[in-house]
């Protein structure tokens, strides 16, 4: 079989905290990455507060990191589904699309089984089983059965299906700073619980047990911080300077 020709996509707006580990994990996979980066918020909320995060440091990390493989787009879009299509702008000789967001670190072994079981898939749109949801540092987890679109076959005109593939998942694992700013303009923004960045995300404690469930920002009933083994993760998350907090503030 000729080699399976992936282009891979994120999109961005702030996230410089684990963007390099994030194109790490990926670019070795890919034959482009395109960022489809915004000035300003793109998922239906906009906020008065200050970006935590210029173009110039993401532009540099995604540079130093693709080197090549890099397009930079910049992105006017209003709402998250345009702004995720402009992949297609770019994604005519391709075999799959890869989808990346900036928190996310995908364990390239199963990268590797994942895309090549896309390729052969009949469907069109591949959700990823497999989301560690760090909570509040790099020893704490969430697990759920949410399984996002991560890889599409463009032969396939139709049809989802799910695939496994780890993904370290820091959406839960940032500054109070970048917690507060994301909380602003993310994409669920009225379907967040009240006083869920105070009352949970804030006054949780590795050691108190009891507040240790029921932490999802929008769904009841659902993740419970259990202890994780961070030893099992890349060198490149290993070296990150949060990787021995307790806590991230």
């Amino acid at each position: 079989m000729d080699k399976i020709k992936v282009i891979g996509y994120m999109p961005l707006f702030y996230g410089k905290t684990y963007l390099r580990a994030s194109l790490l994990s990926v670019i070795n996979h890919v034959d482009k990455m395109v960022i489809l980066y915004t000035n300003r918020p793109s998922y239906g909320f906009g906020t008065t507060m200050e970006n935590p995060d210029t173009e110039s440091e993401l532009l540099e990390i995604a540079k130093e990191v693709c080197g090549d493989k890099l397009i930079w787009h910049q992105s006017n879009s209003g709402t998250e589904g345009d702004h995720r299509s402009e992949i297609y702008k770019y994604s005519e000789s391709y075999d799959l699309i890869l989808a990346v967001d900036s928190d996310e670190v995908f364990c390239e072994e199963d990268l590797v089984v994942a895309l090549a079981d896309a390729f052969n898939s009949d469907k069109r749109y591949l959700g990823i089983s497999g989301y560690i949801n760090l909570w509040r540092s790099f020893s704490w987890a969430c697990f759920d059965g949410y399984t996002p679109i991560r890889i599409t076959n463009l032969h396939n005109a139709s049809g989802e299906a799910v695939i496994n593939c780890k993904i370290w998942h820091f959406s839960t694992a940032q500054t109070i700073e970048t917690t507060r700013f994301k909380l602003s303009i993310h994409g669920h923004k009225n379907e967040i619980r009240p006083n869920w960045f105070e009352e949970t995300f804030l006054n949780w404690n590795p050691h108190e047990p009891e507040k240790n469930e029921d932490l999802h920002l929008v769904a009841q009933g659902i993740w419970t911080a259990t202890p994780y083994d961070k030893n099992i993760m890349p060198a490149y998350l290993k070296a990150h300077r949060f990787f021995n907090k307790e806590i991230i503030e």
